[in-house]
This record gives structure tokens, C-alpha cells and sequence, in this order.
């Protein structure tokens, strides 16, 4: 048997199949959208047996949970609101409204009512509402519309998520320099005023600590870790050495957890793991390894290691965790074979390394309100 996929590079007969059932396995490379497959006898057949459509997808590079809808940033660049379709669903079928907000972008990050994007050429987006002045010089009035707000950027980082004085963003620029605006922001010692024109702190940064909660932070080259405070501080934006060796670092519910280069989890914090063992919540002890990445979510930290298991820390108070209960602490075991995690407000998603999507009840794309499916991770609709 032959088959031909275009954008399917050196297909081949796999293990697995029968007489009434056959298996292929290839690489993929095509584009997303609809694709002629062909079946064939052998490789020298001329007519085909079987003649069908296959729609391919693009994969998911990121997601984020603004206003209770789904960020989604795909491979290709384009970024997307993904939303339930209340009218038209049902608790056995779930229909989505899919809106395009633009393409070429590189990044997102989701605040609490709004969302920021970076694009491939260092412009930072904005969409949503102007919460505590997060569009900085951009419109006030905020947008339902991506619009720009700024230049040179690389990555951003939210902050002050579910706070009374407001959100606040973080901004690394390709140079290496670190910008601050939005509420508690302002340069001034022990001021409250919000910041509307993004003010530099700090330079030589490689990466910054992700977490909508907790101490603020970036990475530099050679590993070395390093926080500031915000206001109200005697000494705002002023960033202090705290620790070495780190490629990755979160921070949720009153703590911080921090992958090394070796693969060590380390945490720090007064709600972080095994608090018994350390001096101070401020000293940082070993939790686990083999870890390969951190997602932080507003109340709670999810880490992935190397093999694909996935592991919450914090709150699991309404099933983000999506173990299937609502026992938090950790390290809970979450899930296995999971390629990538995004932690949100009370919503997790993972991709599996099959590429399918799956979520937790609270994530309102795939659920209905009232009808919450059970604790645990739930199959997504995929576009």
C-alpha cells in the first residue's frame, strides 16, 4: 500500500495495523487547511483506491485567559479569541466563535481584562480594557482591537493580578533594558500614582520571571537571578541579585519557583513547598528534578518535567490543578505525556504530545454555565 499527503514528508507503513486496517506515519510540513490524500496499491498505481480530504491544523504556540476567553497564539504568527458560543451550545456539543485579532506575532501575554502581543518585529500590542494605564501612552480608553503601544520589545510580564491599586506590566526590550508602567509603577519612592509613560530600570536582562502575582524578576545571561519592589517602596526599581544558576522562573499565590540549568526545581516563599526545610521564606529549597518548564497561574504554579509529567503547586481550589480534585499544596501529579502547559486565572490548558488540546472545567471554552463538567482535564475543540 501507497499513500500520498501533500506537505507529508517520507510517509511509511507503521506498525499496528491488520488486514482491514492499515497505519502511515509521516512528517508534517504543510500548511494548515484542506489537503487531498490518496491511497494507492503500490507506488507505481496510477488510479487511486481511496480519494479524501485532510484538514490539517496549526499547531498552538501559546494560550492565555483574558476576560474569561482564550488567548490563543498559533505557530503561524495569527492570534485568535477563542469563546463559547452560549446560544448555540449544548452540554454534548460544544460551538466556539473563533475571531482573528491579526497575524505575525511572536508572543502573548494575558492580563485579567486584557492582552498584550508582541510581534516579529519588537511591537507591543494591546487589546481589551486600559486597566490601571497597561496601554501606557496607547489609547485610554482601551480596544477591542489589537493596537500598538510601544517598540523594541522581546517580552512582557503582568503583574498585580486581583490587587486593589491594579495591574501593572514589566517590559524587556531587545536591548536588554527593563520598562515599567501601569499602577504601582511610578519611579518616585512610596508613590501610589499610576504610571502612563513606560520608564527604564534596569539593563542586560536575557528573560523575566512570568507570574500575574509575587515578586517581580528577570534573568541575565550567565544565569544570575534578580528581583526589585514596586511601589509603595523606599527604593522602587532598584533590581537586587538574589540567586544564580536559573533558566526559568515563576511566581504565584506567595511563592516562586525557579528551574535551574541542571534541571533542579527549586522554591522559595511563604506558601512555597517544604517550608520545614528552610530557614526563611526567602531561602530557596530543593523541590524536584528534571523539571523543563514553569506556567504560573494567578493562585497556583504548574511545572512540566523533561518526560512530560505535569505537577501543580498552590491553589487547587477549583480544579485548575486538573488532577481531578480540588487538593492543593504540592507537588500534585496532574497529567502525563503533556508537551506544553498555560496556567490562567482558575484555567488550565495543556497539548499532549499527540497535539490534541485539553482544559479544566473552568476554562469557559467547553463548558456551560451552570453544567461544569467534573474535576480533571477535558478534551478541547481544536481549529
Amino acid at each position: 500500500m501507497h499513500f500520498q499527503l501533500p506537505g507529508c514528508l517520507a510517509p511509511i507503513e507503521a506498525a499496528g495495523g491488520s488486514q482491514t486496517r492499515r497505519v502511515f506515519s509521516c512528517t508534517p510540513s504543510g500548511v494548515a487547511g484542506e489537503h487531498a490524500l490518496q491511497l494507492y496499491v503500490s507506488a507505481s498505481a496510477t488510479s487511486s483506491l481511496i480519494s479524501t480530504t485532510v484538514n490539517y491544523l496549526t499547531p498552538v504556540a501559546k494560550v492565555g485567559e483574558v476576560n474569561r476567553k482564550l488567548a490563543v497564539l498559533k505557530e503561524d504568527g495569527s492570534l485568535w479569541v477563542w469563546e463559547n458560543d452560549w446560544e448555540k451550545s449544548t452540554a454534548d456539543n460544544v460551538v466556539t466563535i473563533n475571531t482573528r485579532l491579526g497575524s505575525n506575532f511572536t508572543d502573548i501575554e494575558a492580563g485579567t481584562m486584557f492582552g498584550l502581543a508582541i510581534s516579529t518585529d519588537g511591537g507591543l500590542w494591546a487589546w481589551g480594557y486600559n486597566t490601571g494605564g497597561v496601554f501606557a501612552e496607547g489609547p485610554q480608553a482601551g480596544s477591542a482591537t489589537p493596537v500598538q503601544i510601544g517598540n523594541g520589545y522581546a517580552s512582557v510580564a503582568v503583574k498585580g493580578a486581583n490587587t486593589i491599586a491594579g495591574e501593572r506590566v514589566v517590559g524587556l526590550k531587545r536591548d536588554g533594558s527593563l520598562w515599567a508602567w501601569g499602577a504601582r509603577s511610578s519611579p518616585v519612592p512610596e508613590s501610589m500614582a499610576m504610571q502612563i509613560v513606560p520608564h527604564q530600570f534596569g539593563s542586560g536582562f536575557s528573560d523575566l520571571a512570568t507570574g500575574a502575582t509575587g515578586q517581580s524578576m528577570a534573568l541575565k545571561p550567565d544565569g544570575s537571578l534578580w528581583s526589585w519592589n514596586e511601589n509603595l517602596s523606599p527604593t522602587p526599581f532598584i533590581p537586587k541579585k538574589t540567586g544564580d544558576g536559573y533558566q526559568a522562573v515563576a511566581s504565584a499565590y506567595e511563592a516562586t519557583y525557579g528551574i535551574k540549568k541542571n534541571g533542579e526545581l527549586w522554591a522559595w516563599g511563604r506558601n512555597a513547598p517544604k517550608r520545614d526545610q528552610a530557614a526563611s521564606d526567602d531561602t530557596p529549597v530543593l523541590v524536584g528534578q528534571g523539571y523543563a518548564a514553569l506556567s504560573p497561574g494567578s493562585t497556583y504554579v504548574m511545572a512540566l518535567q523533561a518526560d512530560g509529567t505535569l505537577w501543580g503547586f498552590g491553589s487547587n481550589s477549583e480544579g485548575q490543578f486538573g488532577d481531578g480534585t480540588t487538593r492543593g499544596g504540592g507537588p500534585v501529579l496532574s497529567a502525563t505525556g503533556v508537551r506544553k502547559v498555560w496556567a490562567g486565572d482558575s484555567c488550565t490548558v495543556i497539548e499532549k504530545r499527540d497535539g490534541t488540546l485539553w482544559a479544566t472545567p473552568y476554562c469557559t471554552l467547553g463548558t456551560m454555565t451552570g453544567n461544569l463538567p467534573p474535576y480533571g482535564f477535558h478534551r478541547l475543540p481544536q481549529y
